[in-house]
């Protein structure tokens, strides 16, 4: 049956495009999307100065003041849905979830087809606020109303399970990733070196992750004092953006266990990030881990990584050898040092094969058409 795409109109619901992999993936779905020859929108609650770019499709912000800035907001929401009259809204992450299963709750978007995005997996609610918490469950109890909750990684449904989600329908879309961005391009990857300070001689092994507990970076500053040790010349960098008091307890913790800071590099970059300019990048998430796309942007670059064994991280990364168990930095080190010493030859061919073949952006797009456009 041939879908006749100029009537099928979509609304994505979040709370903002700044730096971040879910809102990547919702710019490339959506830009996927509208190849096909479907109408979008993207509806975001705040204007950040760091958002991506969403030239050639129409965005509307919100005006969102703060957290606590409800009821104009909400009104505003749903006359601007009503205004845009979707055939379907998709939203991306908690609030924007809770928003939308609750506006369907209350029977205010009939004849629309509500579709939920789910990212992570388990979740150690101890390191996050009672908000947090609160907002969470209230999701769970909420998504029965949603007509499909989407979750980007096998193990973000099985998470999807224990908390108790009871949408209609539950799918798995693994992200899609733009491997004409993602490219190998040794120049860049130096000229990336110059302009934040990293040496350009030198093996870097580098952590690219928002700074969040669950990211478990301590992990990945033991392992650089071993790999240290070992090489006179390996530095390390660690790449993100998020809590300042936790970026701080990370530098705190690095001196604590004796790395020399000559050779650490704490790097906020945004949109600038190549990870052409690493030598190995790792992943060292604890748990909360769904479908990484460092790790597959790293891979579709010909970067080799070197991953604990969270989320879907065994599917993306092509050699089980580089997954290593949640907080084993004894065992990350020694395979982040066979590559730097050469005792492991990188083909960074088939790591881009691999991405290229398994994660294409054209896989997600056709897939979301299926779950947004039921037949």
């Amino acid at each position: 049956m041939v879908i006749d795409t100029k009537s099928k109109k979509i609304v994505f619901l979040c709370r903002s495009l700044s730096i971040g992999g879910a809102e990547r993936q919702l710019i490339v779905l959506a830009r996927g999307l509208v190849a096909c020859g479907y109408a979008v929108t993207i509806l975001t609650f705040y204007e950040n100065t760091n958002d991506y770019a969403v030239d050639g499709l129409t965005c509307i912000h919100l005006k969102k003041k703060s957290r606590w800035h409800m009821w104009s907001f909400l009104t505003y929401l749903l006359s601007t849905i009503k205004a845009e009259q979707p055939e379907v809204i998709y939203s991306f992450l908690c609030i924007p979830n809770i928003l939308v299963c609750l506006f369907k709750r209350l029977s205010l978007l009939k004849g629309i087809r509500v579709v939920i995005g789910f990212r992570g997996s388990f979740m150690k609610w101890s390191d996050y606020d009672v908000v947090s918490m609160l907002t969470a469950k209230m999701e769970a109890r909420l998504s029965r109303f949603a007509d499909a909750v989407v979750s980007n990684s096998k193990a973000g449904r099985v998470e999807l399970k224990r908390r108790g989600f009871a949408a209609q329908q539950c799918y798995v879309i693994q992200n899609g990733i733009d491997t004409d961005v993602f490219v190998p391009d040794i120049e860049a990857g130096n000229q990336w070196r110059i302009r934040y300070g990293l040496p350009k001689d030198k093996p870097v092994v580098a952590i690219v992750a928002r700074l969040d507990p669950m990211k478990d970076h301590e992990t990945f500053l033991l392992a650089a004092r071993e790999l240290q040790n070992d090489d006179p010349d390996v530095c390390f960098a660690v790449v993100g953006s998020g809590d300042v008091s936790y970026a701080k307890r990370l530098q705190e913790f690095s001196s604590m266990i004796g790395i020399d800071h000559e050779r650490l590099f704490f790097i906020t970059c945004g949109r600038a990030l190549n990870y052409n300019a690493f030598t190995v990048v790792c992943l060292t998430s604890a748990y909360g881990e769904g479908f990484s796309n460092v790790l597959c942007e790293a891979l579709s670059c010909g970067i080799p990584c070197v991953a604990t064994d969270v989320g879907d991280a065994r599917v993306i990364v092509p050699d089980e050898q580089d997954i290593v168990a949640p907080k084993d930095y004894h065992a990350l080190t020694k395979n982040v040092g066979v590559y730097l010493s050469g005792a492991k030859m990188i083909d960074h061919a088939y790591l881009r094969h691999h991405i290229a073949q398994n994660f294409s952006v054209s896989r997600m797009v056709d897939r979301s058409i299926d779950v947004l456009f039921p037949q």
